[in-house]
Order: C-alpha cells, then sequence, then structure tokens
C-alpha cells in the first residue's frame, strides 16, 4: 500500500540525505566520502522527513558515519548535487527516477533476452511477473540501495554469453576481466548486501549456455573457476579500498581491516557473546527457522490491489513456487521432447539448471548472512528474485 511504499527502507535512504548535507557543506570526501546520516533527537523516520524538509538548516557537525560501504554511489550523488546546485529534496527525486530508469532498462534487456529464446508469450509472463512484484516495487527508486546494480552482473553475462561470445571459444582472461569488472562495481557502488548472492547469479548463465551451447565439462568448469577468481579479485581489491578509507578516519590500516572483521562475524555467524543483544539472537539463531521464516514470504500478494475481493486472497508463497518447478522440471525430464524436439528439450534442460543452480543464490545468503536474514524479514525477500 501507500503507506509502506512512502515508508519503505527510508533509513537507509536516509544515509543518502545525510551524505548529501555532509557534502554540500563540507565537500564530496569530507570523513573519508562515507555516508551516514545526521543526528536529530527524533525517530528513523521523523528524523529523514526532518532533514528531507530542513537539509539547509541543519548541521553538518552532527553526522554519524555507516562504514560497512565504501558510498561510491553518494559520492557520485554529491558530485552531481554540487555540480547542478540542487537541493536535496529535489535530487533525491532526480536519484529515485534515474535507479528506476535504470532498473527498468536491465529488466527490457532481460525481456529481450527471454522473447528471443522463448517467444512473445513468454516475455509477456516475465513482465507481468516482474509487475506483480511487491519487493522490486519496493526497492526500484531506492537512492540507497541502487537495486539495478544487484541485477546488473547477471543480466550482463546473460547479453554477453549469447551476442558477444561463446563459450566454446572465448578466451579465458575476457571471461576473468568482465567478472572482475562487474564485482568491483557491484561493490563500489552498494558495498557488500547480497554479496554471495550476486555472486552465484553471475555465474548461473554460464550454467546455461554451457548445456544449450554443448561446451565439455572441463570448458564448463574453466570458464566458472576463471569467472568466480575475477569477482573474487574484485571483491577483494574493494576490501582493500575500504580499509584504506576506514583508516582516513580510524588512523590505521590494522584498525579498518578490524572493522570489516567484526562487521562481517556479527552478520553471519561470529560469537554471539561479543555483540549487542539484537545480534546475538540472530547469530544463535537456527538454520532451519531463518530459511522456513523466507519460504513463507509472498511472492504475490493482491491483498492492497483495488480488484474484486476474491482475487485478494491470492497468496502465492516462495515455497509454492519451488514445489510448482519442482513439478514443471520433473514434467520435463519424463516428457518426450527429447526424441520429438531434441533442440527444444535442450533449452529447456538448460533453462531448469540455470533455475536450480540459481536457487542457491538467495539461501547462501540465508545460511551465510543468517545473522543478517534473522534480523531483517522486513526486505530480505528481494533476494529470492536474484535472479531465481
Amino acid at each position: 500500500n501507500d503507506a509502506h511504499f512512502d515508508s519503505f527502507q527510508r533509513d537507509s535512504e536516509a544515509f543518502v540525505i545525510g551524505r548529501l548535507i555532509k557534502t554540500k557543506k563540507d565537500g564530496i570526501l569530507s570523513h573519508g566520502g562515507f555516508h551516514g546520516r545526521v543526528l536529530t533527537d527524533d525517530s528513523k523516520l521523523q528524523e529523514y522527513n526532518k532533514y528531507y524538509d530542513e537539509s539547509k538548516s541543519i548541521a553538518s557537525e552532527n553526522f554519524e558515519p555507516y562504514y560497512s560501504q565504501i558510498g561510491f554511489q553518494t559520492m557520485i550523488y554529491g558530485a552531481i548535487v554540487k555540480w547542478f546546485d540542487l537541493d536535496i529534496s529535489e535530487a533525491i527525486i532526480l536519484f529515485r527516477w534515474l535507479n528506476s530508469a535504470m532498473l527498468a532498462a536491465l529488466f527490457v534487456l532481460f525481456c529481450h533476452w527471454v522473447r528471443e529464446k522463448w517467444g512473445t508469450t513468454t516475455q509477456i509472463l516475465v513482465v507481468i511477473s516482474i509487475f506483480m512484484s511487491c519487493w522490486i516495487t519496493l526497492f526500484a527508486s531506492n537512492p540507497y540501495w541502487v537495486t539495478w546494480v544487484l541485477f546488473l552482473p547477471f543480466v550482463l553475462k546473460l547479453i554477453i554469453l549469447e551476442y558477444f561470445i561463446n563459450g566454446n571459444t572465448c578466451k579465458y582472461t575476457t571471461i576473468f576481466w568482465i567478472s572482475f569488472l562487474l564485482l568491483l562495481f557491484k561493490c563500489l557502488m552498494n558495498g557488500y548486501e547480497y554479496i554471495t548472492v550476486v555472486l552465484l547469479a553471475c555465474l548461473s548463465p554460464y550454467v546455461f549456455y554451457s548445456i544449450y551451447q554443448g561446451w565439455s565439462f572441463v570448458r564448463t568448469v574453466n570458464c566458472i573457476g576463471v569467472a568466480i577468481l575475477g569477482m573474487g579479485v574484485g571483491v577483494i581489491l574493494t576490501i582493500l579500498i575500504l580499509c584504506f578509507q576506514l583508516s582516513t578516519v580510524m588512523g590505521s590500516l590494522s584498525q579498518g581491516f578490524e572493522y570489516v572483521v567484526n562487521s562481517l562475524a556479527k552478520r553471519t555467524h561470529g560469537d554471539y557473546r561479543n555483540h549487542a543483544d539484537i545480534f546475538a539472537d540472530s547469530l544463535k539463531s537456527s538454520w532451519n527457522y531463518v530459511i522456513a521464516l523466507y519460504l513463507k514470504g509472498p511472492v504475490i500478494d493482491l491483498s492492497n490491489f483495488n480488484i474484486p475481493i476474491v482475487f485478494k486472497k491470492i497468496h502465492l508463497t516462495f515455497s509454492l513456487c519451488i514445489f510448482i518447478f519442482t513439478l514443471a522440471t520433473g514434467l520435463l525430464i519424463f516428457s518426450n521432447l527429447s526424441l520429438k524436439h531434441p533442440e527444444y528439450f535442450k533449452k529447456q534442460i538448460a533453462l531448469a539448471a540455470m533455475t536450480w543452480f540459481s536457487l542457491l543464490a538467495p539461501l547462501s545468503w540465508f545460511l551465510i548472512f543468517k545473522g543478517h536474514s534473522f534480523i531483517h524479514t522486513h526486505m530480505n525477500y528481494i533476494v529470492w528474485y536474484i535472479p531465481f
């Protein structure tokens, strides 16, 4: 509903506004370039509304930085605000539109790929499924999340493998540099948010094309291995950049590295005795509990649509989607398509294999970043869509 949409992740967006206040008064790289909030005595949402409306009068000295991201997106925003001398309230609206447009452009590319492979009818169904997703709608415009960057590696890998390189003949150096640049850009723009999800999503196109184009097993393993190496180097480089950035405000590289390690521990499986109560509870939670929680989440929830009451009761969960896909995969395997239409069958098997592989992407976040998933049940359902 409108109230949920208007308030969704405004606390995160407040980091962007706080950084813009700091940038306008003290420069783009002040306090290391980190984004953060400018503190007031109000609650988070009231604080957001207050300095959204009164950003010119709020002192940047009350800046509370957020150290878990490099914050390159807010550096870009800050440069635009200073270059064009924009009011922050105007700038935030502009950045929402730009992020929404970028995400829409990526989905257009993806839907074009779907039409090329499966035709217009399938493309229309994909468009409807994107349109009906409440989670994509909620995240799309947020200037903190830069949501299109989460989908960029997956979509670009599909397009590159389809139109520009053939996995049977392309050089490993090409795969390395493409993978490196995509993950470097992702980590610069929105940090390590859902990093394991993006990493696995970036590999899923190789699963599809290895079957569809008939790669050898050795070639497939080598391509995936080189892609992992490229992505890993990209992530490690940004961690080093973050540690150096932290050293400019904390005093030394060792302190920056220590902060990164502690930040990772409280989001994954660190010792709960070393953290505040809210993090301690999350670290003590079980994997089964966390995964069951997210399996019950809504894929499609029509309760807020202006439609007849009978349709409002439709509530498709992620667990039901997985069950339906299991049935579809079984029907495909035991069908006679392999005899009647072998090329079409190979394409469908490639799609099924990629989809099952892509299921590992959201599960990786729930399992590895169990602590984060336990706390952020108001938003982490978005990982089901990257790209599953």
